[in-house]
């Protein structure tokens, strides 16, 4: 299992309408994930589990990125 930590704003993106980046995920790599407060957690096989926190990194990376773009633009 792996805990993946969500940020305050933006998880929609993540989700998807409702919930279907998420259920695409778990059917085409055989994962559970779980909503656990401002955390998902990712249960199955492996390699799943690590291809579905890497795309979940990626993404929460770039919100992170576009969040810090976005507010200086907006201050400068």
């Amino acid at each position: 299992m792996t805990r993946v930590s969500l940020p305050p704003r933006g998880v929609e993106v993540l989700f998807g309408t409702q919930d279907e980046n998420l259920r695409f995920l778990e059917q085409t790599l055989a994962v559970r994930i779980l909503n656990e407060g401002n955390d998902l957690l990712v249960q199955g096989e492996e390699k799943g589990v690590a291809v579905v926190a890497s795309v979940f990194d990626g993404i929460i990376s770039g919100l992170v990125i576009g969040a810090i773009f976005a507010w200086r633009w907006q201050h400068t």
